[in-house]
Order: C-alpha cells, then sequence, then structure tokens
C-alpha cells in the first residue's frame, strides 16, 4: 500500500513539473521579435562633427533593419559640446569670461551662459528664466547670469532635438523617448511628453525616474492609457537584473508591457579590439541566454560612419533572423503564474530527494520522515507573503542536493556507461525538478532570480566529500599514507596544490560576475555559433574525469575513486546550475546540457583510449625493467 502511495506521489509531482515546464516553454517559444534601437543622441552629434546627412544616415540605417531611435533630451552640458553654448562656473571661471566679452562681472554666486547659435538664444533665456524662480538673473544678449546651481544649469534641457525628430519622422523610424535625471527630466514633464507624440514605449536610465518625482500618477495614467511598453535596461556589465528604479513602484500595473533591453558603454564601442562581429555575438548571446528582447545599439564612431553602421545593423539583423527571430517591435512575456498546489508538489518532490540520500547512506529513517514533513508544512507559506522567500530556501536546498544525487545514487552500477548515463540523467531530471519550482513571469523576467550560487557550486563537494569520508575517518588516514608513498611527497604536494587551485577558480568562476580572457571569448563566440547553445566548460573538462573514474573502477583504490567522484560532481553541479539560470529559455539550457554531455563522453572515450594504451605501454616497459 505505502509502495503504491509513493509512486502514485512520484507521478503526480512529475505530472505537476512536467505542466509548469511546459507552460514556461510555450511562453518563451512564443516571444520571438527583437527590437533594433540605436542611440539617436549619438547619430546626431556624430552628424553635426562630421557634416553627415542625417536623414539619409538613418534612412540606410532602417533599410538595414532597424526599428527605431532611441535618444535622450539634450541638456545644456551636451550643447556645450556641440559649441552652440558656453557655460562657465560661478566664480573666476564665469568673471573671466565676462572680461573677455567687454562685459562687467556677475555676483559671485552667478554662473554664466553664452548662447552662440541666435535660434537658441529665446528658448535658453525662457528656460533659464523658468528654473529660476527667486533667484537672480542678469540678461545681456546672448549672455545670461544665473543663480542656478552650475551642474542644475548644465543639465537643464530644451528637450529633444528637432532635428533629430524631424530625420526620424520623415524616415518612419520608431522614437523611443529616454529619460533620464541626469538630464533634468521631471515626471510631469515626461507625461506631458508622452501625449504630444506617437512614440515605441517609454525607457528611463539612471537609479530614479527623474530629478522631480512629483506626479507619478499622472505619468502612470498616461502610460496605462496609452498602452506603452517599458523597455527596461539591464545593469550593462553583468546582464544581471535590472537597474533599480527608485520611483518606478508607482507606474508599473499588474498590466504593465515590460520589455527587457541592454545598451553597451560608450567605451566599449570606443575600443578599437571592439567590432560589429563581436558586438553582433555578444548580442545573440544576450537575446537568446538572457530573455532581452529590445537591443539599445551605439553607433561606431569609425569612417566611413554611414556604411560601416548600415553593415553593422545589416549583420545583426540577419544573425537574428537566421536564429530563428523576427524584427520588429517586441513585446513582453506573457504573465503566466503556476498555482500554489503544483508548486506545493514539486516542493515534496524536493524533499524525496532527501528521503532518498537518508536510505542511500543508512541515516536513521526518522531523519527523512522529519524533513518531509518539514517541507509539507513549511510549503503552508506558499499561500503567504512569504511565498516567494519559501521558493528560493527550498530550491536551494533542492539544487544542492540534486548536485550529488545522481553520483550518490548510481556510483555503484557495475556497467560504467550505464552508470554515467544513469548519473547525469538523475542530475537532468532533478535540475528540471527544482527549476520548474521557480518557473513563473517574474523568475524568467528576473526581477526575482536565484539565490546561493556559489553555495550551490560548494556545498555539494563538501556534503558528498563528507558522506563518502567521514564514515571511515580512521581508516582514511592510513590510505592517504599508502597513496602518498605510491606517488611519492612531492607529486602528492603538486597533486593537493593543483586540486586546491582548481577549487579555487571553479568557486571563483561560479558568481555572476567574473573575468573572461580574450581567446576563451572567441571560443565561447565560435561554439554559440557552430552550437547554437554553447556548452559549459565545467561540463566538458569535468564528463571525461567520471567516465575514466567509472571505467577503471576495478584498478583504482577507494580513497582515489571517491576523490574523483568529488571531482566529478563539479559537472553535475553545472548541470544542475544550468537550470537555475531562469532567465534563459528553458530549450536553449536543455540544449547546453545535451552538447556537454556528448562533447564531454567523446572526450572520455578519448582519455580512456589513450589511458589503455600508456597503460600496456608501461606494463611492457615495466616487464624488460625486471628481466634485466
Amino acid at each position: 500500500m505505502v509502495r503504491r502511495l509513493t509512486v502514485l506521489l512520484l507521478i503526480v509531482i512529475v505530472l505537476s513539473t512536467v505542466t509548469i515546464l511546459g507552460e514556461r516553454h510555450q511562453v518563451e517559444r512564443q516571444n520571438k521579435q527583437v527590437a533594433l534601437f540605436m542611440d539617436g543622441t549619438d547619430l546626431y552629434y556624430r552628424s553635426r562633427e562630421k557634416s553627415l546627412d542625417l536623414t539619409l544616415y538613418l534612412r540606410q540605417l532602417k533599410e538595414a533593419g532597424l526599428y527605431g531611435i532611441a535618444s535622450h533630451v539634450v541638456p545644456l552640458r551636451d550643447k556645450a559640446l556641440l559649441g552652440d553654448v558656453v557655460i562657465k562656473a560661478a566664480g573666476a571661471d564665469a568673471a573671466l569670461y565676462a572680461e573677455a566679452l567687454g562685459l562687467r562681472r556677475p555676483l559671485p554666486t552667478q554662473s554664466l551662459v553664452h548662447v552662440k547659435v541666435p535660434a537658441l538664444q529665446e528658448p535658453i533665456t525662457r528656460l533659464i528664466e523658468e528654473l529660476s524662480p527667486g533667484l537672480e538673473v542678469t540678461i545681456f544678449g546672448p549672455v545670461v547670469y544665473t543663480e542656478i546651481p552650475f551642474e542644475r544649469l548644465r543639465r537643464a534641457s530644451l528637450g529633444f532635438s528637432p532635428t533629430l525628430l524631424a530625420a526620424i519622422d520623415e524616415v518612419g523610424l520608431a522614437f523611443l523617448p529616454v529619460f533620464s535625471p541626469y538630464t533634468g527630466s521631471s515626471v510631469r514633464e515626461m507625461a506631458a511628453y508622452l501625449t504630444s507624440r506617437d512614440v515605441a514605449g517609454v525607457m528611463f536610465t539612471g537609479n530614479r525616474l527623474a530629478e522631480d518625482l512629483s506626479g507619478v500618477d499622472k505619468l502612470k495614467e498616461v502610460i496605462s492609457e496609452r498602452n506603452l511598453r517599458l523597455y527596461w535596461l539591464q545593469r550593462h556589465d553583468t546582464l544581471r537584473g535590472y537597474v533599480p528604479l527608485v520611483g518606478v513602484e508607482g507606474i508599473l500595473t499588474d498590466e504593465s508591457r515590460i520589455i527587457r533591453a541592454f545598451r553597451p558603454s560608450r567605451i566599449e564601442t570606443n575600443n578599437p579590439l571592439v567590432t560589429p562581429y563581436s558586438m553582433t555575438d555578444r548580442w545573440l548571446g544576450s537575446v537568446k541566454e538572457y530573455n532581452v528582447r529590445a537591443i539599445y545599439m551605439r553607433p561606431f564612431y569609425r569612417e566611413p560612419d554611414i556604411a560601416y553602421n548600415v553593415e553593422y545593423v545589416r549583420l545583426l539583423a540577419a544573425s537574428l533572423q537566421k536564429a530563428g527571430f523576427t524584427l520588429g517591435s517586441a513585446e513582453a512575456f506573457t504573465r503566466f503564474y503556476p498555482s500554489p498546489w503544483q508548486f506545493y508538489l514539486v516542493g515534496l518532490g524536493i524533499a524525496l530527494i532527501g528521503v532518498a540520500l537518508v536510505r542511500k547512506f543508512k541515516f536513521p529513517p526518522i531523519l527523512g520522515a522529519l524533513g518531509m514533513a518539514g517541507v509539507a508544512l513549511g510549503q503552508v507559506l506558499l499561500l503567504t507573503p512569504w511565498s516567494v522567500e519559501v521558493r528560493l530556501a527550498v530550491a536551494l536546498v533542492g539544487a544542492i542536493l540534486a548536485s550529488f544525487a545522481g553520483l550518490a545514487l548510481w556510483k555503484d552500477e557495475k556497467l560504467w556507461w550505464k552508470s554515467f548515463l544513469l548519473i547525469n540523467g538523475t542530475s537532468l531530471g532533478l535540475g528540471l525538478l527544482v527549476a520548474s519550482y521557480l518557473s513563473d513571469y517574474y523568475f524568467i523576467a528576473e526581477f526575482r532570480y536565484f539565490r546561493g550560487v556559489k553555495l550551490q557550486y560548494a556545498a555539494p563537494l563538501v556534503i558528498l566529500a563528507a558522506l563518502l569520508f567521514l564514515p571511515r575517518l580512521r581508516q582514511l588516514f592510513g590510505e592517504v599514507k599508502d597513496e602518498i608513498r605510491r606517488v611519492g611527497l612531492l607529486g602528492s604536494a603538486l597533486l593537493l596544490m593543483l586540486l586546491a587551485g582548481a577549487l579555487a577558480v571553479f568557486i571563483w568562476r561560479s558568481g555572476h560576475v567574473h573575468s573572461i580572457s580574450q581567446f576563451e571569448l572567441e571560443l565561447r563566440f565560435w561554439l554559440e555559433e557552430v552550437l547554437i547553445a554553447r556548452p559549459r566548460f565545467k561540463e566538458i573538462l569535468i564528463q571525461p574525469v567520471l567516465l575514466v573514474i567509472l571505467y577503471f573502477r576495478s584498478r583504482l583504490s577507494r580513497l582515489v575513486f571517491e576523490g574523483g567522484l568529488v571531482v566529478a560532481a563539479i559537472a553535475q553541479v553545472s548541470i544542475v546550475n544550468t537550470f537555475m539560470h531562469l532567465r534563459t529559455p528553458l530549450a536553449h539550457s536543455l540544449l547546453r546540457v545535451f552538447h556537454g554531455l556528448w562533447i564531454g563522453a567523446i572526450l572520455g572515450v578519448l582519455a580512456i583510449v589513450v589511458l589503455r594504451q600508456l597503460i600496456a605501454c608501461y606494463v611492457v616497459l615495466a616487464g624488460r625493467a625486471v628481466k634485466r
């Protein structure tokens, strides 16, 4: 009776897992449209600097596949860079500049603005007066003295460039206004502008919606009424999570159309080593692995500018279409939320991993029962505001257990190839089980994400080593001494240093941010181009270790075999961790694991062949030495 109930529970758990993952896959599969934007501010400035025909430039970019232009307002500091105005801070700078113009010195508290373009004189003067209620303003034709703080003055803006907007409208590109507190935008100004013309949506940069947050309700109303898309930038350094925006909670609703966007820094595109090809590879990775659906490109400042950047857009557009994506405005992911009962059943499945390990290592059965009961009762909190915290905690425990459960359960299988397949199959299945527990809209859009990555990488190795070695701790020291005598003290020291270094690199590279060599970066790009989904290096390198120790098990001491299992756990940890990247489409993650498995298996078989030949040669040479 108990066995039948257990089997029935397992069937229900599997069905819940498959249902959740199936719904997630459908949501991910339906969202295949990508929007290509280019920075209009950069295009406008560069066109003025190099006397380029902006309208012709935009028309050719559109023909190459560009969807729209994203642009900030033009602050006075940028007008100064273009030579339209001169801004001098209050004090000696302003005084010396005024004297050079033959004007009286401004007050010690007054900055100076010299408008050099006649058409801008009246609007800039009016802007300064509007920003100076109760402050001293002195006007000498094109020169204005003002007590507006210098940095606030530099951020003051007349809005978006009329020249740029006219070119956008003539060509027929979509326009995406980008608002930032660094350009002095206020929420009221945003709301007013969004009702003044057709826009593709709205984007915010910086760490808050605007310098002045008053009027958020009006902005929320405008965005909702016009059903505008919110293109939300990722952190440019890691693509991990959204840039935090103070005040954004005031405009979000359950129906907000949030589209994940990414923009590189200007430093990156100014790097002579960065090319359209390397940037295209990077964009493809962000779209395929990070669910980015809006690409905010920066033009390359390389002559001939128009031809160079048109080819860049054409290359990126063709590469996206080849990868199965379409070009357009992009849409938000459909919101999906599995029921608490589905999560409850999956949580029981995670608890059963612990029960299986308790039985395998012959711990008191009461431990498994207590763990199962604890998870079952704890999941009542899924119906409370602490639901997400409960799921994150249970998922972390589940990911740790799943990372070594396959090795623990199938290490004693007699057939080496069968053991290899069962170990990896178990890690794959349990990884999917844990992933389903965190699969909903907020996790695939990465408003929330799996926590405890480094712990999930390190804990399985420590726990597996403890389970294997602690029960025979007294005999272990004798086994270590025997191995040292066999290998030699120097060899043992070198091996220990190598293992310690490898473990340090393994844990260091387990986080979300770490440096990557240029060679590895190029190799990654090549693998992604050839295989679509790049396998993880940890799996390619460690799967052969597992295959070798399973094949040669009868010839290895128990210490070496079990030590090899701990090392082999790195690949299983990597498999499970692959599915903890909830922002990555499920099909892409499965393909990555599949590639890592077959490549690792081929390398493992080759390693076995080579080792067999080396052993045969050693036996022959050793036999001749004995005869001599």
